[in-house]
Order: C-alpha cells, then sequence, then structure tokens
C-alpha cells in the first residue's frame, strides 16, 4: 500500500502532495475529482453574489440555496469518509473545531431566527468534516493550486460584472467631497473582493516560496490579484497582503538575521512612530485615509463605533449569543449606516454563538501562534497571519455560509499536527515535524 506523507514545514515538494499511484487505489481518482470541485465550490461559489442582497432582512433564493447545496454536498463527501475526519479531527488541536462547531450546535435553541441558525451549523458541521477529508485525498499542494484556479476564475468573473452589470459588480462609496464612485466589487463587495484577492496573492506566494510551482508560472496570477485588489480600493486586504508579503520574507531571509539588525527595524518604528505623533492632513498616514483626516485612520474608518455597539449587543445575550449566522439581525439595527457584521472577527463571533464561542476560537488562534514559535509549520502560519490582520477590522471567516478563510483556516489547524495520524484503507499518512 502506498503511504503519502503529510508534512509539516519547508520540505522538497513532493511531500506536499497526495502521491499519484494511489489514485489507482478503488475509487481514489474520483474521491480526488470530487474534492477538487466542492474546494473549487466553496470558494467561487459561496462567495460569489450574483444580486445585491438585502441587508436587513435574510431571503430564501436560487442563491442561497446554491450555497446550501455546496455545503451539503460537502457534508456527505464528509460522511463518505467519515473514518477520516474522526481520526483527524480527534487529535489536539484540531478537537478544538470540534469544540467550536459543538458550541454553535448548543446555540441554535436559543437563536433570534431559529430556522437561519439551524441550516448556518448544518452548513458549518458539513465544512468541518470536508476539510479533513479534502485535505487528505488532495494533499496540499493541490488545494493550494485548486484555491488558487478558483480566485483566479472569481477575479475575471469580477471584472466581467464590473463591465458588463454595474449595478452589482460596482460597490458605491461616497467620498468626503460628495461625489460617488464606484469601486471594483465585482462578485462581491469591494471588501469582499479584496479579500479573496489577498488571499489569492497568498497562494501565489507560498507555491512560489515552497517551489511548488515555478514564478514563471505563476506571475500571471500575481499581476491580476494585485490588480484586482488595487482596483478595489480596500485597505485592509491590501494591509493584510503587506503583511503576508512581509511574513513570508522574513521567513526565507531567517529571524536571527533580522535581529541582528535590530538596529535597522527600531529606527523605522521610531520613523512611523514620529509621524504618527505629528499626524496632521499632510502626513504620509493622512493620505492612507479616504478623506484626508487622521481621525478616520484612529477610528479605523468609523469601526470603533461599530464595535462599541457591537459590544453592547453582546451583553444582551452573552452565553448563547443570537445564534450561529445570525449576527446580521442584531447588527442591522445599527444607526448609522447599513451593515450587517461587527467588523472584528472576535466580536462578530462572540456575537453569533457567545462569549464561550469566542473563547474558542480565541484558543485556537492561541494554539496556531504557539505553534508558529515552537515547530514552525509555513501553511498554518501564514493563515494565521492573514486571518490576524483581515480579522482585526472585517470578519475574513465563520460567517454564516463557510467559505474561502474558514475551509484554508479548519485545513490549517488540521495540518499543524500534533502526532501521526492513524492508518486509514487507503493510506498511512504520517506527520513529520521540523
Amino acid at each position: 500500500m502506498a503511504e503519502a506523507t503529510i508534512a509539516c514545514d519547508g520540505v522538497p515538494p513532493d511531500s506536499w502532495t497526495a502521491p499519484e499511484e494511489e489514485s489507482a487505489a478503488g475509487g481514489r481518482l474520483e474521491s480526488g475529482a470530487v474534492a477538487t470541485l466542492l474546494v473549487a465550490a466553496v470558494v467561487f461559489i459561496n462567495e460569489a453574489s450574483f444580486r445585491i442582497p438585502p441587508t436587513e432582512e435574510s431571503s430564501l433564493d436560487w442563491q442561497v440555496l446554491l450555497r446550501l447545496a455546496v455545503c451539503g454536498a460537502c457534508g456527505i463527501y464528509g460522511l463518505a469518509h467519515l473514518r477520516v475526519a474522526v481520526q483527524a479531527l480527534e487529535r489536539f488541536p484540531a478537537n478544538l473545531i470540534v469544540a467550536f462547531g459543538t458550541w454553535s450546535l448548543v446555540s441554535v435553541p436559543f437563536a433570534v431566527d431559529i430556522p437561519y441558525a439551524v441550516a448556518s451549523c448544518a452548513c458549518l458541521w458539513c465544512v468541518i468534516l470536508f476539510a479533513p477529508a479534502a485535505l487528505q485525498h488532495l494533499g496540499l499542494r493541490r488545494v493550494l493550486i485548486v484555491v488558487l484556479a478558483s480566485l483566479a476564475a472569481f477575479a475575471v468573473g469580477s471584472w466581467i460584472m464590473y463591465f458588463a452589470v454595474p449595478s452589482v459588480g460596482r460597490t458605491e462609496f461616497l467620498n468626503p467631497d460628495g461625489e460617488v464612485v464606484g469601486r471594483l466589487g465585482g462578485l462581491n463587495h469591494a471588501n469582499g473582493l479584496g479579500r479573496q484577492m489577498s488571499v489569492m496573492t497568498m497562494m501565489v506566494l507560498l507555491l512560489g516560496s515552497q517551489k511548488m510551482v515555478r514564478w514563471r508560472a505563476l506571475l500571471p496570477w500575481l499581476v491580476l490579484a494585485l490588480v484586482t485588489l488595487a482596483f478595489t480600493n480596500s485597505r485592509t486586504p491590501m494591509v493584510a497582503t503587506a503583511a503576508v508579503a512581509g511574513f513570508l520574507f522574513l521567513r526565507k531571509v531567517g529571524f536571527d538575521v533580522i535581529m541582528r539588525k535590530g538596529w535597522a527595524m527600531l529606527a523605522l518604528m521610531g520613523a512611523l512612530a514620529a509621524v504618527m505623533v505629528v499626524g496632521s492632513d499632510v502626513t504620509l498616514l493622512g493620505a492612507f485615509s479616504r478623506s484626508g483626516e487622521m481621525e478616520e485612520l484612529y477610528t479605523f474608518t468609523g469601526r470603533t463605533d461599530v464595535w462599541h455597539y457591537a459590544v453592547d449587543k453582546i451583553c444582551e445575550r452573552p452565553l448563547t449569543g443570537y445564534g450561529c449566522g445570525c449576527v446580521r439581525f442584531p447588527m442591522c439595527e445599527y444607526e448609522a449606516y447599513p451593515i450587517t457584521h461587527a467588523h472584528n472577527l472576535l466580536l462578530n463571533t462572540t456575537l453569533n454563538i457567545g462569549i464561550v464561542g469566542g473563547m474558542i476560537l480565541g484558543a485556537m488562534m492561541l494554539t496556531q501562534a504557539a505553534g508558529l514559535f515552537r515547530s514552525p509549520s509555513i501553511f498554518p502560519d501564514t493563515i494565521l497571519v492573514i486571518i490576524l490582520v483581515l480579522g482585526f477590522a472585517d470578519t475574513p471567516m465563520l460567517n454564516r455560509v463557510p467559505d474561502t478563510l474558514t475551509l484554508l483556516w479548519f485545513m490549517a489547524i488540521l495540518w499543524r499536527c500534533s502526532g501521526p495520524l492513524p492508518p486509514t484503507p487507503q493510506k498511512e499518512a504520517v506527520c513529520e515535524s521540523t
């Protein structure tokens, strides 16, 4: 029986893949093909929007049904390979995913909209079961390539929507001077598309830095991602993209080299601090705000007010929250402008399923952060970086329907293996620590 190696860090590219000879084993090729299609569907369909969604009320239409069908298919795939899922999810820290899903289930009877919470929780569990099975059947390299290809299709589709259907493909934004401009949103809100392009850039950098794909082949996709990101004018994904690139650069150069040249870092931090202290309308930081005012940066474009409102809502239902995926219902009451989430991952999760759910998410973050220093692994470490940056001012994952970063987050935790996987009828997976 062939053996597949699941490695935990910068190892030869061949060990990032599921061996080709295993495709000949009964149903292996078909399982891989189905997993490929489902990963692509989660990335593309669960993120795409072909109409302007309502803000204050949920609606059941063909697009929502399509997303539910995608999650349902993922759940069926996971159940068909239940032994693989159980073996992977019973280990630490993967069992934190199970704890998160279990508490989401506990919160359902207390939801403000029980049918909505039931559907959202079912979708969450479908992807929880799907993630380990897909990762084992495809291997990490193929998962990354499928995600990259799906995001490239998402970018192309977004440009088509931008020009062909402006009412959907353009996110309207009111400039301080009163001018309404249309940002590139395409198949999502401009911020959502920016987030997707940030993930796409991360996929390119991961595949290239680990020599899984030649840089020459990746260059067109990198250009597509960066150009699309620039036209979304979404600043948080831009910062996240820069953070990922910087993190991978530091990993390549070596933290010890950076520490030996720490004086340069201190000088840079001092210069940045000076700019912030002197801050005015003409500072470099002021140029990053759309209005040109420093206050916009200090309040994170009004997000601090949203956070205060979210905290007040959490205090009203601290234990169980408003129900899995139901954050839109308390947040739509925000009076300043229409909003459906808390613009912060931890607050958004706590609103959904209460303080216990927020604590479980925090535990997942802490275990991944500890692993970054104790047992570095390029894939989960990079996923952690992008989620921490995006999650500070946005909700990049764990939304009402599992999307790109939700799937990648679960896979990243699974990749942070704490010991060897038991042998399965299809293959024996071995975890190498470095």
